[in-house]
């Protein structure tokens, strides 16, 4: 009677923990564009969930300095990761997902990537990055950024597909 006990004890504990846990965080996104505004750049957000800003000037930031364009929008949630999804002469957007935990894959589509957002949730996301070359598996590795709480992991690099898993 005692082993029965003991068995049903063990069996409870180990089912809790090797059950998978699922986040309840709902992922929530924003998108930075930039333009060309004269020898100054202007840009405004628009949200996951529909709403636009309007148009904010930044008279000391060139449109032609991309990196400053890049550092310009910071992440400053602990569970944000944000990546660049347009990089053009007319248009610049930094894609800002936040309250994520989930698997970024990047794929081949024609001569460009397409960026695809699953989260532990069950929700996707998918954009297409025109100007990121899918045989540059530095640049791929580097697409996305994350505050230094979030861990990644490049959990698999084929010829066709790039999967980095990110946990906040």
């Amino acid at each position: 009677m005692v082993v029965l006990v003991v068995v049903l004890a063990l069996v409870l504990v180990f089912s809790q923990h090797s059950s998978p846990i699922i986040s309840q965080k709902t992922p929530q996104y924003s998108v930075y564009i930039f333009t060309r505004n004269g020898n100054h750049s202007q840009f405004q957000v628009a949200y996951g969930s529909g709403v636009t800003t309007g148009m904010s000037q930044l008279e000391s930031l060139s449109f032609d300095n991309k990196t400053a364009l890049g550092r310009f929008v910071q992440i400053k949630d602990e569970d944000c990761v944000s990546s660049t999804i347009e990089n053009t002469t007319v248009e610049f957007r930094v894609r800002v997902d936040c309250n994520t935990d989930g698997v970024y894959v990047l794929t081949r589509n024609g001569n460009h990537t397409q960026y695809q957002m699953s989260y532990t949730n069950g929700a996707r996301d998918m954009v297409q990055i025109e100007w990121l070359s899918f045989d540059n598996k530095t640049a791929l590795g580097e697409f996305i950024h994350f505050s230094p709480a979030c861990v990644s992991t490049v959990v698999e690099n084929t010829s066709s597909e790039f999967r980095i898993r990110v946990q906040c």
